[in-house]
């Protein structure tokens, strides 16, 4: 058993509230004495268990320390870490007697980027970027460590950049392109999950435990596999695999534009009825299947999969009548949203689940739970971008696998990873650990024939991939035709969430490097020079790249070569148009 990352040596924070008039400040730099003795109580009182035992320290309350100086923090870190080291070693009998983790979280991520570290036997515990993306890979140094490496990784979150607690929006596709790639690159000694409440999260709490069990068993393609056996466990054969498709459905729609972070003005007009007949079949679907599940799984059924698909549904579909200025229509969804809540909490099941799902989410203002559920338009939240699609555009779109030809590389190939991401599907490498070769020349390559307009644009849509290695980079290449192949910087849009790219931090760190301007795409919110309301990458899911090449307009032969195998490519916009509002990038038949 262990704590998790803010409350060092076998400490719960709630511990040190209720005895905060005894022991003082949570301040090493002034209370060292009264906070040593908190931590031995804490060891001795756990010594005959087994324990992983967080060590380093954190602000009171799952903050930075000090005052946001890192220098300053990294000394007193430092100072901590000695101490809570001669508590272990004086309770144990040696400093390595007992597992120990620092979690490298938010803010420390800056001070290990910098070069602080932990001795050898600490297990380095990397981090997401809160939203289910991991911030590092093992590289070759760090896997070699005695302590090995581990990873803290978010189904929910209650904090920065913004909520994610409602219900289920992380998609099993998902989970095993970050999790394979955790575990390929030596991140594999301990994995944390931050799943909230439990009771929303189930699904993937369950892939998450299976996965972890034997990673080397699910290849892409198995989530579907996984999803009606999960189904099947609980409801039988005969409605598994439309159970498994509608939980498949409804965690993909969100994700695409999960609840807490709806806005008006999101969609264009043609974008929203596309939305709208997805989320209208699939509850459809779950009605149809809901008459079909037997007595004793009814319960079971509300619970995993008719409250999450409903319920997000209707919370789509205000915001799409939110755009449109529909208040009668948003005031009849919202009194079935309260229904649902409502019989989540107090009917099913005889009221077991009460509270559960009491969160408020319409009408985000701020990344915290709104005080009650809220019109939308009642927020004055306006519409800046034309939301009426015009079909004289040379933009249009090419998904990632609709390629003409794929090469394999030397030591990698981009492989298709099903139902990953807003489409069919993504392309990604076969090997994480591929490593990057001076000549793209030899490395693997998707071909796509393109028909470019008098600005030779293209915009490549990746999946939001953070700075996972930054002494190396994050890099994709391209090819035109046969001129010389362009390496692109592909942390363009990266969104610096936890401060690490200030000019301070950049000339203090060992291996950062300066981000990238933005692309500037309208495509990634980017309008008159600044962006939308609720657009990034982080948002979205997708990050945008652009490159512009010096070309002749017409047909032309565009490859995207591998470079960094921790890419991967969801679509291609040729032609991006900043004039026109899209979403998802213009669809082929509008060309």
């Amino acid at each position: 058993m262990g704590t998790v990352h803010h409350e060092p040596m076998m400490r719960s924070h709630r511990e040190y509230l209720n005895r905060k008039n005894d022991i003082g400040a949570w301040d090493y730099t002034t209370n060292s004495k009264n906070l040593d003795r908190f931590f031995y109580d804490g060891m001795k009182r756990n010594k005959d268990y087994d324990n992983i035992v967080t060590i380093g320290m954190r602000g009171d309350g799952d903050v930075a320390m000090g005052k946001g100086d890192d220098a300053e923090n990294m000394k007193t870190l430092s100072r901590v870490i000695d101490g809570q080291r001669r508590i272990i070693k004086d309770i144990y009998g040696t400093e390595d007697a007992v597992p120990q983790l620092w979690a490298i979280f938010t803010e420390v991520q800056r001070y290990y980027d910098a070069g602080f570290t932990v001795p050898d036997d600490v297990t380095l515990l990397f981090c997401d970027n809160n939203w289910g993306y991991i911030r590092r890979i093992g590289t070759d140094n760090e896997r070699k460590r005695k302590g090995g490496l581990g990873m803290y990784y978010h189904i929910d979150m209650n904090g920065g950049p913004w909520n994610d607690r409602w219900v289920n929006t992380t998609t099993i596709p998902k989970l095993r392109e970050q999790l394979n790639l955790a575990y390929r690159t030596g991140i594999d000694r301990i994995w944390i999950i931050n799943v909230g409440d439990l009771k929303p999260k189930e699904v993937p709490i369950d892939f998450i435990m299976n996965y972890a069990w034997n990673p080397d068993a699910v290849k892409p393609g198995d989530e579907k596999t996984y999803l009606e056996n999960f189904a099947r466990s609980i409801f039988g054969e005969a409605n598994a695999a439309d159970i498994a498709d509608i939980i498949a459905k409804y965690s993909k729609y969100n994700l695409i534009r999960k609840p807490e972070i709806q806005v008006p003005g999101i969609f264009n007009h043609d974008e929203m009825l596309h939305m709208d007949s997805l989320w209208t079949d699939l509850v459809e679907k779950t009605e149809r299947i809901k008459s079909k599940i037997s007595p004793e799984a009814r319960d079971a059924y509300y619970q995993l999969v008719y409250y999450p698909a409903v319920a997000s549904a209707t919370v789509a579909k205000i915001y799409n009548y939110a755009t449109m200025g529909d208040s009668l229509a948003i005031d009849s969804l919202m009194e079935k949203d309260a229904e649902l809540s409502d019989y989540y909490n107090t009917v099913m099941s005889n009221g077991k689940w009460n509270g559960m799902m009491q969160d408020n989410h319409i009408g985000y203002t701020k990344w915290s739970i709104p005080d009650k559920n809220t019109n939308p338009l009642a927020l004055g939240f306006k519409v800046e971008n034309d939301i009426n699609p015009q079909n004289d555009t040379d933009e249009y779109s090419i998904p990632a696998h609709r390629y003409s030809k794929n090469i394999s590389g030397e030591h990698a190939k981009w492989i298709f990873l099903p139902d990953l991401g807003r489409g069919e599907g993504c392309m990604g490498s076969d090997n994480v650990l591929f490593a990057s070769a001076d000549n793209p020349a030899k490395n693997a390559a998707l071909e796509y024939d393109v028909d470019l307009s008098e600005n030779g644009e293209i915009a490549l849509g990746i999946l939001p991939t953070q700075d996972v290695n930054p002494a190396r980079g994050l890099r994709i290449a391209l090819q035109l035709d046969d001129a010389d192949i362009e390496v692109i910087d592909a942390r363009q849009g990266l969104h610096d969430e936890f401060g690490e790219y200030t000019p301070g931090n950049l000339a203090m760190s060992k291996s950062l490097k300066a981000l990238p301007e933005p692309s500037g795409l309208l495509l990634s919110g980017w309008m008159n020079g600044r962006r939308l309301i609720r657009r990034d990458e982080v948002f979205d899911n997708m990050r945008w790249l652009k490159a512009k090449f010096d070309t002749t307009p017409g047909r032309h032969k565009l490859r995207v070569i591998m470079v960094d195998p921790e890419i991967v490519l969801q679509q291609i916009v040729v032609n991006p148009d900043n004039n026109h509002y899209s979403y998802f990038g213009a669809n082929k038949s509008t060309k």
